[in-house]
């Protein structure tokens, strides 16, 4: 729900408000002389809010205010059974019911100065309060619940500095403060633009990057995996920290536009949990990563309609603490091929649209019997009508989601068994969907 104004004729302001639920079950029994039954039931609540004031200012200054807070809780009921008559030392059960949430409140001030010059100046401050639970109740493994924050600071300033006409510079830096760990984050950052004639550009960036809030797997002995967000304590760990480099080229001359970047990513300090099978015990690992590939990018225009396919080719890499070597392994979600598509069809006041997505594998899918990861390919389609009435908007829409129900495969519910055999629960089955928008 979203709630927009005037104050003035110039000042404004927005209101959002958004909430969900996603429920997510599955069963799956074998027996082929080895009995084996698990079950999930994953749900997930949502909330999110925000209010927006932008102020504007007779010498062309103007600012926004932003005051946002949203908040994640995750159950996660998992019951795994596996018995071997042939070798009863292999048999066990594990019970495991595991709760998270994370929440975020921000509170955040930006400048905006008019461009003097060469220079368009801008400079924002930020609070941040996060907050994370933690509670996991098991007959395997003991983990302590915990309740924990952080309180950030953080200031950023750009500048968009235009050169010659046809070159332009976006300068900024980040400062991130922990209050906490009493520790200063310094974040540059610079990107360019240079337009070698009017409808070629080549583009490069560079910059680094912290984040104070981490996805962390956890593995169970058949190495199941599922996930939950923590804050990092940088009383005791190392922030997880980026660099980006981008390099590109882009075409435009209507109705054609062609994009073409590499990119290359380092990665410090990312985390997960391990099991311990001798002492029923939760580990933390540590490690690091690197991803490299190009993005293919064409978009066409034909009267109305609007069609565009992307394709990325990339390498996603890690290598962790517990590695028996230092080199670097495939991480899970490492897919080589990817290619999309969409189409747009505008007969207003009837739209009509499909996408296409197709993808070489996963790794953590990869079969033992051919070593080849397993592919997948979804098609969506959807139609809207937009109509007016007494100064109403009004928008039906209807999807269809996988419309050949295709297998496709969801990353963090993945099962290998015992008998090295894998279960992948599926992500997205056919589905359809209403849904209705109102504008006043």
């Amino acid at each position: 729900m979203r709630l927009s104004g005037k104050i003035s004729r110039k000042d404004n302001f927005h209101i959002n408000l958004l909430a969900s639920k996603d429920d997510s079950r599955y069963n799956f029994e074998s027996d082929t002389g080895k009995f084996y039954n698990v079950q999930s039931n994953d749900t997930r609540k949502q909330i999110g809010t925000s209010a927006v004031y932008n102020r504007f200012f007779k010498n062309g200054i103007y600012t926004k205010t932003v005051l946002s807070y949203s908040k994640l809780e995750s159950a996660y009921d998992f019951d795994e059974t596996y018995s071997n008559p042939d070798n009863t030392s292999d048999n066990y059960s594990i019970n495991s019911l595991t709760t998270n949430l994370i929440s975020e409140l921000n509170i955040k001030q930006v400048f905006f100065y008019p461009a003097k010059g060469i220079h368009k100046f801008s400079l924002s401050a930020e609070y941040y309060r996060n907050t994370a639970s933690y509670q996991n109740d098991t007959n395997y493994f003991n983990v302590k619940d915990y309740t924990t924050n952080a309180n950030r600071l953080g200031l950023f300033a750009k500048d968009n500095i235009s050169l010659f006409g046809k070159m332009s510079i976006q300068a900024g830096i980040r400062l991130d403060y922990q209050l906490k760990s009493n520790k200063l984050y310094l974040q540059p950052r610079l990107s360019a633009n240079f337009d070698i004639t009017k409808k070629i550009r080549l583009n490069a960036a560079i910059g680094k990057y912290n984040q104070f809030l981490n996805t962390s797997m956890i593995y169970n002995p058949s190495k199941t995996s599922f996930s939950i967000w923590e804050i990092i304590d940088t009383e005791k760990q190392g922030a997880t920290s980026a660099m980006h480099y981008t390099l590109g080229m882009s075409f435009n001359k209507s109705p054609i536009k062609i994009n073409v970047e590499g990119f290359y990513k380092t990665i410090q300090n990312i985390y997960g949990y391990n099991t311990s099978n001798k002492d029923k015990d939760l580990f933390r690992i540590k490690g690091k990563a690197k991803i490299a590939g190009v993005d293919f990018y064409l978009k066409t225009q034909l009267g109305k309609h609007e069609f565009w396919v992307a394709y990325t080719l990339s390498e996603s890499l890690q290598n962790f603490d517990y590695f028996e070597t230092y080199e670097y392994k495939p991480a899970p979600q490492n897919q080589t091929h990817e290619l999309k598509g969409a189409a747009i069809l505008n007969f207003s006041p009837l739209y009509f649209s499909a996408n296409y997505v197709y993808g070489s594998g996963l790794e953590f899918t990869r079969s033992i019997k051919s070593g080849d990861p397993i592919p997948y390919n979804r098609l969506d389609v959807a139609t809207m009508y937009k109509i007016t009435i007494r100064k109403v908007n009004y928008q039906l829409g209807l999807s269809v989601l996988n419309v050949f129900n295709t297998y496709n495969v969801k990353y963090t519910n993945t099962i290998n068994l015992p008998d090295e055999k894998s279960v992948y629960s599926q992500s997205i089955p056919f589905t359809i969907l209403i849904n209705l928008y109102i504008g006043f």
